[in-house]
């Protein structure tokens, strides 16, 4: 069986999990943690990070960190992109109150298209912008996002980069000046669970550079802090970035040289620095690929659904009443929101993600490529 995923764990991390279970501090103020968040935020280019138990959490903070969510700060307004991945903890906790506004994707790509979100968006009512850094392909909100952002000069606009798949991916500039992702908004936050390009079991890290919204941070996850073996798993991981990426580059480019070129016509940014969290290709016969693929024992994946759509899924908040969430195949404004984002429904009718973990060989590679061209039928 190939996973879609799999953590690059050795002895390493076994000996550090052995060690921070002999820790006598077990606070969120352990020294261990502390020297987590300094390594994460070097690695990453920021001043300042705090380390959470998960995704969900991070982002709740984010939110926290730059929205009111006092009744008179209920009636804004968020846009993101449809990729960005909400959660049931971000609807009960802060998502309800907020008019939630998705935008299209650029044609076959996985970044949001600045433009179309310039002619839908209201200035005026919109507190918070979602980027996401899809699969690892970074968005850049230097020069187009500048330009983008003139018409509300004097007006705050918090911008927070969901980085989850996308740990190490930049953006190169002229004079050999890169910028790395989470660095670009006000917030950005990884992840290290099954999907994200390290691995600290589910353990989330949020970053920034100004430090009263730092102070805030740290204020509001006092009490849903990364743990101790969190922390000792990441450390190691993160010591293991530089190889986990020069490793998923490796597989991506044998990939790339195996897999016919009419299913890899996807459009990048710029000067991006991908780091492939995976390997995406376009097909015709998307369903019909992932059958074979499972009947192979190859766990390819689909582009994930958004969690939500523009209309909570969620009783909120009513006495007495346990919150149920319905199937989101039932919910009518998801063929809503497929009817709007025309770009965003090709890419999540066509896109099949392949596994691009460290520790695929190279027999993994040939054999999944080999399926992809005898059994996949390029787009039009």
């Amino acid at each position: 069986m190939i996973p879609m995923n799999k953590p690059w764990f050795g002895r390493e991390e076994a000996d550090a999990i052995l060690g921070a279970v002999k820790l006598d501090d077990y606070s969120a103020q352990s020294a261990i943690i502390e020297k987590f968040e300094i390594a994460f935020a070097k690695a990453t280019g920021a001043k300042f990070a705090v380390a959470v138990n998960s995704e969900a959490v991070a982002r709740a903070l984010a939110v926290m960190a730059t929205v009111d969510l006092q009744p008179a700060g209920m009636n804004g307004e968020i846009w993101a992109s449809p990729l960005t991945a909400f959660s049931a903890y971000d609807e009960a906790l802060w998502l309800s109150r907020f008019r939630l506004n998705f935008c299209d994707l650029e044609n076959r790509s996985f970044i949001i298209d600045f433009p179309s979100l310039k002619q839908k968006i209201d200035f005026a009512k919109t507190n918070l912008i979602f980027i996401s850094h899809s699969l690892g392909w970074p968005v850049n909100l230097e020069q187009p996002f500048q330009r983008f952002l003139e018409p509300i000069l004097g007006q705050k606009i918090f911008i927070i980069e969901d980085c989850s798949e996308a740990l190490g991916a930049s953006i190169s500039f002229l004079f050999n000046r890169k910028v790395q992702v989470g660095t670009m908004g006000n917030f950005g936050y990884f992840s290290f669970g099954h999907d994200g390009i390290i691995n600290a079991r589910d353990a989330a890290c949020l970053i920034t550079d100004n430090e009263t919204d730092f102070e805030r941070l740290k204020t509001f996850g006092a009490y849903v802090h990364m743990n101790v073996i969190q922390a000792a798993l990441g450390l190691v991981q993160l010591a293991k970035l530089p190889i986990v990426l020069a490793m998923r580059q490796t597989i991506a480019k044998a990939y790339a040289e195996q897999i016919k070129l009419s299913f890899k016509s996807f459009s990048f940014t710029k000067g991006a620095n991908i780091v492939n969290c995976c390997f995406p290709i376009l097909v015709e016969n998307r369903d019909a690929l992932l059958k074979k693929f499972h009947e192979n024992g190859i766990g390819a994946e689909i582009l994930k659904r958004p969690s939500i759509t523009s209309t909570p899924y969620f009783a909120w908040p009513e006495e007495g009443v346990r919150m149920k969430m319905l199937k989101i195949e039932q919910n009518d404004m998801f063929s809503t929101l497929y009817s709007a984002l025309p770009n965003f429904k090709f890419m999540m009718e066509h896109v099949v993600k392949l596994p691009c973990f460290p520790g695929l060989t190279e027999r993994d590679v040939t054999k999944i490529s080999h399926i992809v061209n005898m059994e996949a039928q390029p787009c039009e």
